[in-house]
């Protein structure tokens, strides 16, 4: 049997595997090989000679692996093997209960067996005589796109996704670049059509639409990674199977990964060994305890921008400077504090962490060559969680002191990047984490390219042209004396409009807001000189002046005004919390229009229910603001005194 794996479970009679293949799903036994690593108090061979004798099904050995928290130390580990994962943890849980023995390396057994097979989900195998085996090679980041066919199910509500509280009036299905809504009655024939062998669904969705969950496909939640692209791209890169990886924190596709690569070196990962941090002062902590570089820059409008970017710049500099908890602050042979760093370093071998990264990188750049844009996305992701992972004190490689040593090189190379810029006849408008937006000023100034490749060479790191901007905005903040540090927007050389922070892109912003802002964008993305920006302004003024006559003559359909929230509850604890669910907080989000009483889950409004208008119309004014108007005509047709009111009751 062969097929693209999407999920695994061990079983009493081995571990049943699903397969995609082309007549749907598949489900097989095979043999998965488990293993256990065990600290003993008695000789670990005398206990491996025991087992043996006891458990047929279990193959006992003893191993000497490298201990934590250096790894520089040998001991010897009592090593268990079996492909009945049931008796492999009750024979482990007996050693612990009696005292004699600790197990370690307690990572997912599933997804580090399956990548030690080199068969992680998202790849093709093959199954025979109860054994997987790889058809592909894993580690090619071009591997051919997997056939898995998959459906998109969403239970719709008047206000849009439906929550667990509301009456379902349909459900959209998406499916190969097809899209169509249908009546409740129809969603799992809507389904069927499409033939999956993955159905993507919210929990709610799957409380809401009856026979959604069916031996016929596989549910999984929407995907944090983005895409099915995604999920399919950490399934290879952590073994975890596909509906697990869809709902993964980066944090555990990172871990399992590190797990993995540490596994293969033999270390014992260990968490009941601590990482404690030495007695600093309070000036040492100050100095140390920093955020990465960035400048408060001056709001404005800017021309003939260039906006300078980083490759991957804390991943990068983790893999450059071997950043990684068991080679900063720790004792060994040849430590040196790297530029800009501030902790000694070992560099007599390669860290588990840069180890990882080096090879995600690599991953991703080769993705972004071939065109592969939701893979490379995917990775992107886990190196942006890679550094701040790197300084929580419950990873397993994490380390505060290597943490430290990366946001103290990162400020020391932007600081040198705007030295170049400077020194090559440019000036520094703004800077950030990794990117810096440069002005050239004097028109015999070198091209940017000419810059980044000056600046590589002086830093080491890889630094590319991002965009070339027409012109570049950013905002004023509150006090409207600085410039808003991660907040701008511009139109590029080809003619695109760029966002950052903006509330057109952040998720609570109600779509009347979302639209307004959008529209005055456009407007702006037809000027090309500081005259015709000037004009553009004031026509973007009297699309929110047009926004507010319409808020103000209640012509705002109410699922433009609702408002999404994230909540901490999870779907399982609302359900046993009717409090919560009466507040309108289901399935993590919070949804609802403002009243002049309150807000208003929607699940509680009714046809003719009031707005504050105020509160909708202080939004509109902060959208207008970012874009760079400070107020706009007062609509007419009788409005005029009822809008003077509103803005002076906002002061």
């Amino acid at each position: 049997m062969e097929g693209y794996l999407i999920d695994a479970s061990p079983t009493t009679e081995g571990t049943e595997l699903v397969l995609a293949t082309d007549h749907g799903l598949a489900r097989v036994r095979a043999r998965i090989r488990y293993s256990a690593h065990v600290l003993t108090r008695p000789d670990p061979r005398i206990l491996a000679e025991q087992i043996m004798s006891s458990e047929d099904s279990i193959e006992a050995s003893v191993e000497e692996m490298l201990a934590s928290p250096d790894y520089r130390v040998r001991v010897r580990v009592l090593m268990l093997a079996s492909d009945d994962l049931e008796t492999l943890t009750r024979v482990v849980h007996r050693l612990e209960a009696s005292g004699v023995g600790r197990e370690v390396n307690r990572v997912h057994r599933l997804a580090v067996a399956l990548k030690m097979n080199n068969a992680p989900p998202g790849s093709l195998v093959r199954v025979e005589s109860g054994r997987i085996s790889p058809l592909e090679d894993v580690d090619d980041p071009l591997y051919e796109t997997p056939s898995i066919r998959y459906v998109k199910v969403t239970a719709l509500a008047w206000h849009g996704p439906a929550m667990l509280s509301d009456r379902v009036v349909g459900a959209m299905i998406r499916c190969d670049k097809e899209e169509f809504v249908v009546r409740p009655d129809e969603v799992v024939e809507g389904v069927r059509y499409c033939r999956p062998h993955v159905v993507i669904a919210r929990f709610e969705d799957r409380v809401l639409i009856p026979g959604l969950d069916s031996d016929e496909w596989v549910v999984m939640e929407h995907p944090l990674a983005g895409s099915m692209e995604g999920v399919i791209e950490w399934s290879r890169i952590s073994g975890l199977p596909l509906p697990e990886a869809a709902v993964a924190p980066i944090g555990k596709v990172l871990t399992t990964a590190e797990a993995a690569e540490a596994m293969r070196r033999g270390y014992i990962l260990d968490p009941s060994i601590p990482r404690i941090e030495g007695w600093r002062t309070v000036g040492e902590l100050a100095a140390a305890d920093l955020a990465g570089g960035g400048r408060v820059p001056e709001p404005g409008t800017y021309w003939g921008l260039a906006q300078l970017d980083f490759n991957s710049l804390y991943p990068s500099i983790i893999v450059k400077h071997n950043l990684s908890a068991e080679t900063v602050g720790v004792a060994c042979w040849g430590g040196t504090v790297p530029e800009g760093g501030i902790h000694p370093v070992c560099t007599d071998k390669e860290g588990v962490v840069p180890s990882v990264l080096r090879k995600l990188i690599w991953r991703r750049a080769m993705q972004k060559d071939a065109g592969l844009v939701r893979r490379a996305d995917a990775v992107k992701w886990l190196l942006v969680a890679a550094f701040g992972y790197l300084g929580y004190r419950n990873s397993l490689f994490g380390s505060i002191q290597a943490y430290e040593n990366v946001t103290s090189i990162a400020r020391h190379t932007l600081l040198k990047a705007e030295a170049v810029a400077e020194k090559m006849g440019y000036r520094v408008i703004h800077s950030i984490v990794d990117s810096i937006f440069i002005q050239p000023a004097s028109p015999s100034a070198p091209q940017p390219e000419e810059v980044a490749a000056e600046i590589e060479r002086v830093t080491g790191l890889s630094i590319r042209v991002e965009s070339r901007y027409v012109w570049l905005t950013i905002p004023a903040i509150k006090d409207g004396l600085r410039g808003a540090a991660n907040k701008y927007f511009g139109l590029t050389a080809e003619g695109q409009v760029k966002v950052k922070g903006l509330a057109m892109i952040r998720r609570d912003t109600p779509k009347f807001v979302k639209d307004a802002q959008s529209e005055a964008l456009a407007i702006l993305a037809s000027a090309r000189n500081p005259g015709e920006y000037k004009e553009a302004l004031a026509s973007v003024s009297a699309v929110f002046a047009k926004k507010a006559s319409l808020l103000l003559n209640n012509k705002v359909p109410l699922t433009d005004l609702v408002i999404t929230k994230r909540s901490s509850l999870t779907p399982r604890r609302v359900l046993q919390a009717f409090a919560a669910a009466r507040a309108g907080l289901v399935g993590g989000v919070v949804k609802y229009v403002m009243t002049p009483a309150g807000p208003l889950p929607v699940t509680h409004v009714k046809e003719g229910v009031r707005i504050d208008k105020v509160y909708y119309l202080s939004l509109l004014h902060s959208a207008a603001r970012e874009v760079g108007v400070d107020s706009f005509t007062p609509p007419r047709k009788g409005l005029v005194a009822e809008y003077n009111a509103l803005t002076n009751y906002l002061g």
